[in-house]
């Protein structure tokens, strides 16, 4: 109960909204590098790992995606990129008012594929990403997750499917050769892995775009917290 009353406030007087709509948390620390979180799908939007970078020594920013039925990788909603837009200017932004020599961006399940997206598009240094999705229309194209498609695009059908699944392929395709480095954490007895992970792999590859990889031992898509908060801790605190 006290804990709640306290995030609450917390949130009260820490949040902010960029132009009106985008919800965001940004935490000054006096580096000058700059960590960009991106939210999974959860019962509601939360900010994630916000926790678990509480001790690091960098300046951070938290992005909230509220966007459509649970949330719409902050690309689409309505069939409209208002959330890409937002979300892109407002890094940007931060990005020009810290000075910032070195951009991070971390997420998992859907924010790692966001941490990819706008990494790639952002130049940043390095990627942190925890068994995400690379296919989002596929993945978005059934009978779970319809509602979150309908939101995001104003329909859902093939053509819809295609766009989605796009979005990642075509920026890192884009991104071809880049200083970027991507780090991602999964599980292949974990379905993520044959349904994405192993194309964007094989993708990552193809464009000549730097990974590495550390594979854990889990089945539960929703226990990719466990594994993904002290990897990504470990890796910050490095640097």
């Amino acid at each position: 109960m006290i804990r709640n009353v306290l995030k609450k406030v917390y949130f009260l007087i820490n949040e902010r909204t960029h132009q009106g709509r985008l919800k965001y948390v940004y935490k000054r620390k006096h580096s000058k590098t700059l960590i960009v979180s991106f939210s999974g799908f959860g019962p509601k939007p939360v900010y994630n790992y916000m926790r678990t970078l509480n001790t690091v020594a960098l300046d951070q920013l938290f992005i909230l995606d509220d966007f459509g039925f649970k949330g719409s990788y902050y690309w689409y909603e309505n069939g409209v990129d208002v959330p890409r837009r937002l979300t892109y200017d407002l890094i940007c932004k931060i990005i020009d008012r810290g000075g910032y020599n070195r951009v991070i961006t971390i997420g998992s399940s859907k924010g790692g594929t966001c941490a990819i997206y706008y990494g790639l598009l952002l130049g940043a240094s390095d990627i942190y990403a925890g068994a995400c999705q690379y296919y989002v229309g596929k993945y978005l194209n059934t009978e779970t997750h319809l509602p979150i498609m309908n939101a995001m695009m104003g329909y859902s059908n093939q053509k819809a499917e295609y766009i989605l699944d796009r979005m990642l392929p075509d920026v890192i395709k884009q991104s071809q050769g880049t200083s970027s480095k991507v780090h991602l954490l999964y599980s292949k007895q974990e379905h993520t892995y044959d349904e994405h992970i192993k194309f964007l792999i094989e993708d990552l590859k193809k464009y000549d775009i730097d990974y590495d990889e550390q594979i854990e031992d889990f089945e539960d898509h929703n226990t990719i917290g466990k594994f993904f908060s002290p990897w990504v801790l470990k890796n910050l605190n490095n640097i």
